[in-house]
């Protein structure tokens, strides 16, 4: 019987308990049943102070009627929390704020018709991880559900994966990081929305599909095309551009400029962003034309010249490459290449 976890409890705890859940006694019995369910005996302790915690009498307050299943899920999310241990004040302080004005907006808004339980699960697990880390970033949480540039990001996803747990899932997870490291929703606003501009859609539908690791210009049959999914590199490399970079639009400029420039080979413009990365990442403002110039007069795979001035240019370090790249633009280095070339 779930009700014998009471003998476990304090008679101050036992009698606070019978209090909170005096007009629903049934959903007592719910709560001691998934507690027995979720919590090591060598935890008992733990959810004891869990218990009570005046966050969690708000929480239990505010859903004393509504369904068995969504009150289930909830509860269980919190108290896997009190199995690794969690700060009960913390933990407390965090299942209280799930019944602010704020959040249940929220939560009404993720119900409306089509409504998705999978999604709002994550956003409680998302909510419940935050706040146990950085309770002052659950507000900016809640309203980054809400912006449009986050909404459209998951729509972007979900056309390329439809499964929650897996493009949506990785991405998610890296948002709710960048969150917490720059404390900023705006900061995280701008992510969302630069992962949907159409030249990072497009390395990001490559990275998903295939890495060129030959010299050809396309994914015919042909030996020297190696085809492996690259996505998990394309993510950590662009978060971390997103967390680490002084200026994540120019690196994202640079990414414009390959698509542009292999407009009709979007798999040789992620190639070359591989390769150039480092050189990408570097880039300052008014390196930028130098940059897309470059590309413009070296850019064609299958020219054996122009293919070695590329593999030169790569193995410099940054501020090397590019005032090599310079060089190999400027007017007098093209008239001698020009005259070659005829």
């Amino acid at each position: 019987m779930s009700r014998s976890l009471l003998l476990e409890f304090a008679p101050g705890t036992v009698e606070h308990l019978h209090a909170i859940f005096q007009p629903n006694p049934g959903r007592l019995n719910l709560t001691l049943q998934i507690a027995k369910d979720t919590v090591a005996v060598d935890r008992l302790r733990n959810l004891e102070d869990f218990f009570l915690q005046e966050g969690f009498a708000r929480f239990v307050r505010r859903r004393l009627n509504i369904s068995e299943m969504r009150y289930t899920n909830t509860l269980s999310m919190l108290l896997r929390r009190v199995n690794l241990e969690i700060d009960a004040r913390r933990l407390g302080e965090v299942a209280g704020s799930m019944s602010s004005k704020l959040f249940r907006e929220q939560e009404r808004a993720l119900f409306r018709p089509p409504s998705d339980m999978d999604f709002y699960q994550i956003f409680e697990r998302g909510y419940i991880a935050l706040g146990e880390q950085n309770p002052d970033l659950l507000e900016p949480y809640v309203y980054l559900f809400s912006a449009p540039q986050f909404q459209s990001l998951k729509e972007m996803l979900l056309s390329r994966d439809s499964d929650l747990s897996g493009l949506f899932q990785s991405v998610f997870g890296r948002i709710l990081d960048h969150l917490l490291g720059k404390k900023s929703l705006d900061a995280t606003i701008e992510v969302c929305r630069l992962m949907t501009l159409p030249e990072v859609r497009m390395y990001l539908d490559l990275s998903g599909e295939y890495v060129v690791a030959g010299q050809d210009d396309s994914l015919s049959d042909n030996s020297s095309i190696t085809i492996t999914r690259d996505l998990e590199f394309f993510l950590s490399t662009m978060f971390q551009v997103f967390h680490d970079h002084a200026d994540p639009k120019l690196f994202v400029r640079a990414m414009k400029t390959l698509k542009a420039r292999y407009a009709n080979r979007p798999a040789e413009a992620y190639r070359n962003w591989k390769r150039f990365l480092n050189i990408i990442y570097n880039l300052r403002t008014e390196d930028l034309a130098v940059f897309r110039e470059f590309f413009r007069e070296y850019g064609k795979s299958k020219e054996s010249v122009q293919r070695y001035m590329r593999d030169a240019i790569v193995e410099l370090g940054p501020e090397e490459a590019i005032a090599g790249m310079s060089v190999l633009i400027s007017p007098p280095f093209l008239a001698v290449r020009n005259k070659y070339d005829s």
